[in-house]
């Protein structure tokens, strides 16, 4: 068997084959949580749940947690930290 030399990169840079060969695939609710059903989500994130765009947020919290995770789910170059300051 081959022994593939493995570097470490950001999530960012994964494709389709760095996810086979480290065997990372979709499950199923019950699959990787081994539950039928989550826990009901506390009153404080109601309104990150039903608000799609942080335009449309009724309070500031809410706002600045949509606009973290805007700026996680699109790092500009060498701004990855947004990442990290998003899962804070």
């Amino acid at each position: 068997m081959a022994h593939i030399i493995r570097t470490a990169k950001s999530g960012n840079d994964w494709t389709g084959n760095d996810l086979a060969a480290y065997n990372i695939h979709a499950q199923s609710l019950v699959d990787f949580f081994g539950i039928e059903k989550l826990p009901s989500v506390p009153a404080s994130l109601g309104a990150f749940i039903t608000t799609k765009d942080r335009t449309n947020a009724t309070d500031n919290d809410t706002y600045k947690l949509l606009h973290h995770l805007d700026l996680a789910h699109m790092p500009k170059d060498d701004q990855e930290a947004a990442v990290d300051l998003f899962a804070d």
